[in-house]
């Protein structure tokens, strides 16, 4: 207590702590043998995170029959609510005595392999301290995952203008969910982000993980992760540019008739000759007017694919990514020769390509970028696909979603004035069949292929022969601008890469 209390506010990146053994260790295993016995996890799933959730501890009834069967866990429930504890909590994270009432918030989390939590600062209502109370096996190590990881925040501009802390793409430290430890930080707007790295072996991360809370909303909670996701801002998303080459004019008129001469030569040098005639024209025209998005499969020619997939699968051979592999550098994996990794993290992370590296990949996509998405024929393409004129400019990215790490989390900061058309070139190495789960029940659900989910277009498998699956999806934001990608699904499949080329347009019509 007293060592923890001298070096939690010292500890970076912000003050936080880890106890050991906080448990006799028999006891701490009598805990685990009754969880794992006696109480059902729900599968819970968003774009922030995955794992399984037992009920609220706190909702739990003493003398029910539950509880009878868990009597070691009500005792850990009763010493972790209790006054005497809080009181140490609060002299250990330097807080006036009283200040943590008798509301806490605590319940059982499991993340199973492929599992997560992205970063957040826990800001919400009334709560003070995060806690966790880790039940892993004995034997886990680095290998395994499940790391938490803290984040340090750097001034940037907010979405007013102004300036406001952001927290930084890699983690600036990590604690191991070591067995019969128990972590704890206090919950700050801006400060406390943490995220809990993907478990990547077959052993279950177990926790007891909860909140204690104060008197009143904790100071500034419209500045916390979730007021940040929720807020809207001014476009600061890029500059629009011009096509590249001249004599770009709009179209007039439907199907492909807006098309000059020399576009489809342009064009056929990337884009399967499937997508580039009069009748697919009009079909897929004739779609995208109906739902406002359209998503083409197998969108550029034989040659093109092959050459991008062998490049996709050889990088991520050489940086150790996918097929169980966790990156040979971790975070700083794929960084270097023009890629750069981006954040912010509560927000998104991937790397970026600059253009000025020369490395292989980056150079061929940029190619399919420069020479096709950013073309006056691709513009003309793209309202005969749609039906809408007066396409003026655009503005893109080649970036780079590793398996494991990256992602992006769709949040209002990306809402602009005007409506804009999303054009997105996507490349997936995938792995095979969806993951299967546990149900509540705790039997073993396989993963269904032809679950809608799957139908939906975000992800095409191939269970015999996993290639890159190259797809092109235009979709029209009625009101926002977006660049909100489908990445999470690269977290939810272990072992896929997701490289996008993306060319963002807008519409004035």
């Amino acid at each position: 207590l007293v060592a923890n209390k001298s070096t939690y506010p010292k500890s970076l990146p912000y003050p936080h702590c880890t106890l050991t053994s906080i448990m006799d260790p028999s006891f701490c295993r009598g805990v685990i043998r009754e969880l794992k016995d006696n109480l059902t996890a729900t599968y819970k799933e968003s774009d922030l995170f995955k794992f399984y959730q037992t009920l609220d501890l706190g909702n739990l009834q003493e003398g029910t029959e539950l509880a009878q069967s868990i009597p070691k866990v009500m005792e850990l429930r009763k010493a972790l609510f209790g006054k005497q504890w809080r009181s140490k909590v609060e002299e250990m994270l330097g807080f006036q005595p009283g200040s943590l009432i008798d509301k806490v918030d605590c319940a059982v989390n499991v993340h199973a392999e492929g599992c997560h939590l992205l970063c957040h600062d826990d800001v919400i209502g009334t709560r003070r301290v995060s806690f966790i109370v880790y039940l892993t096996d004995e034997d886990w190590v680095r290998s395994d995952g499940g790391n938490l990881e803290l984040y340090d925040s750097a001034v940037s501009e907010g979405s007013d203008g102004g300036p406001r802390r952001e927290p930084l793409p890699p983690p600036a430290a990590t604690v191991p969910p070591t067995f019969n430890t128990m972590a704890m930080f206090s919950v700050l707007p801006n400060v406390s982000y943490h995220s809990v790295e993907e478990v990547r072996g077959a052993k279950p991360r177990m926790s007891v993980q909860g909140w204690y809370h104060g008197v009143g909303n904790v100071e500034k909670e419209e500045e916390g992760t979730l007021g940040r996701l929720k807020e809207k801002g001014r476009d600061n998303l890029g500059e629009w540019k011009q096509p590249g080459d001249k004599g770009f004019s709009v179209t007039s008129s439907g199907g492909d008739s807006g098309l000059q001469p020399g576009d489809l030569t342009i064009l056929g040098k990337y884009v399967n000759s499937t997508y580039l005639s009069p009748e697919a024209i009009g079909s897929i025209r004739a779609r995208f007017e109906a739902e406002s998005s359209v998503l083409l499969r197998d969108f550029l020619i034989a040659d093109e694919a092959k050459g991008i997939r062998g490049g996709l699968e050889a990088r991520d051979k050489l940086d150790e990514l996918g097929d169980g592999g966790a990156g040979k550098e971790g975070y700083k994996t794929g960084e270097g020769n023009g890629w750069v990794q981006r954040g912010p993290s509560h927000k998104q992370r991937f790397l970026e390509y600059s253009g000025d590296g020369g490395e292989e990949q980056g150079e061929r996509l940029r190619l399919v970028k420069e020479a096709l998405m950013e073309t006056g024929a691709w513009y003309r393409y793209l309202e005969a696909l749609t039906g809408l004129d007066a396409l003026s400019g655009h503005r893109g990215k080649i970036r780079r979603f590793r398996s494991g790490y990256d992602y992006t989390v769709a949040h209002y900061g990306v809402f602009t004035e005007e409506s804009v058309l999303d054009a997105t070139l996507c490349f997936v190495r995938g792995k095979g069949a969806q993951t299967g789960m546990v149900d509540e029940k705790g039997e073993r659900v396989e993963g269904d292929p032809d679950d809608e989910v799957w139908q939906s277009g975000e992800v095409q498998e191939e269970r015999q022969n996993p290639r890159a699956n190259i797809e092109l999806r235009v979709l029209l934001n009625e009101i926002v601008v977006g660049l909100i990608e489908l990445a999470r699904l690269v977290l939810e499949q272990l072992q896929v890469l997701v490289v996008t080329v993306i060319g963002g347009t807008s519409d004035i019509g």
